[in-house]
């Protein structure tokens, strides 16, 4: 009977073991899983910020080549309307 006892003990501990093993392995394989999905969300959302300012560096180039001309639009206007004013007096 003690060895009965002793048996049924040994046997709880080793499928104790057992499913703590397989659970651990489930974690591990679940997190490394997880690990994976999260360096590809983080390299495309890097790339979407590299793009993003790409777009950003693009427009305002853009805005400031546009600042420019209108610059010069509104200095040629003025010396033009400087004439006028000095024709008409």
């Amino acid at each position: 009977m003690f060895k009965h006892a002793l048996q049924s003990l040994y046997d709880s501990s080793i499928a104790y073991g057992l499913k703590k093993a397989l659970k651990a392995d489930l974690s591990t394989t679940a997190k490394n899983q997880k690990i994976k999905d999260l360096v590809k969300e983080n390299k495309e959302l890097t790339r979407k910020i590299d793009d993003l300012e790409e777009t950003i560096r693009r427009k305002t180039r853009l805005y400031e080549e546009e600042d420019i001309s209108l610059a010069e639009e509104h200095e040629g206007w003025k010396k033009d309307q400087r004439i006028k004013i000095f024709k008409v007096q």
